[in-house]
């Protein structure tokens, strides 16, 4: 899956072990992240299957900046805000909905049904979340506190989780951003 070269300070990853490239960006961020100073190159090999068409967004309507739980200058976005078309009690319930199932994700993306699980594997999950509020121009939004560290893994699944309640909610069009 990964080669380590010669030195020992370098990291190949190939698309022949993650085919998917926003998951080898994963590995590689990952990398770099564990060890600082390492070297990850990332190679196309061709061969092998084709790339695969990225599967068609089933909820368009439904758009998250890519800066949404992503790295800050000191630290991650912690805190969202929402625009949609629906009305404000819909939209604050269904971003507390959210945030109370992301005190159950793990750094590792991996969502527990009970935080000591999580405890137990040394893996760590939210602290604790905000009440959502609604600001001066009418839109919700929350803070999760994550010690100021979102992991990718977590990341992911938190805007996974965001979707999943705004569908659930009837929400067909909405705006997720950092304020």
């Amino acid at each position: 899956m990964v080669r380590t070269l010669l030195d020992g300070r370098n990291v190949l990853v190939t698309d022949r072990s993650f085919e998917d490239p926003e998951r080898r960006d994963l590995v590689a961020e990952a990398f770099r992240r564990t060890l600082p100073g390492l070297v990850v190159d990332q190679v196309t090999m061709g061969g092998g299957a084709p790339p695969a068409e990225p599967a068609p967004n089933p909820h368009p309507g439904i758009v998250i900046d890519a800066d949404v739980y992503g790295d800050a200058e000191w630290s991650s976005h912690e805190r969202i805000v929402v625009t949609a078309d629906a009305p404000r009690e819909v939209l604050v319930a269904a971003l507390e909905k959210a945030a109370y199932r992301m005190t159950f994700v793990g750094d590792n993306g991996r969502v527990y049904e009970d935080v000591v699980d999580a405890e137990m594997e040394d893996v760590y999950t939210p602290d604790w979340f905000s009440e959502v509020k609604v600001d001066e121009r009418g839109d919700a939004g929350f803070y999760i506190d994550c010690n100021g560290a979102i992991e990718d893994p977590m990341a992911a699944r938190f805007k996974e989780i965001l979707v999943e309640e705004l569908v659930r909610a009837g929400i067909e069009r909405a705006h997720v951003r950092v304020p």
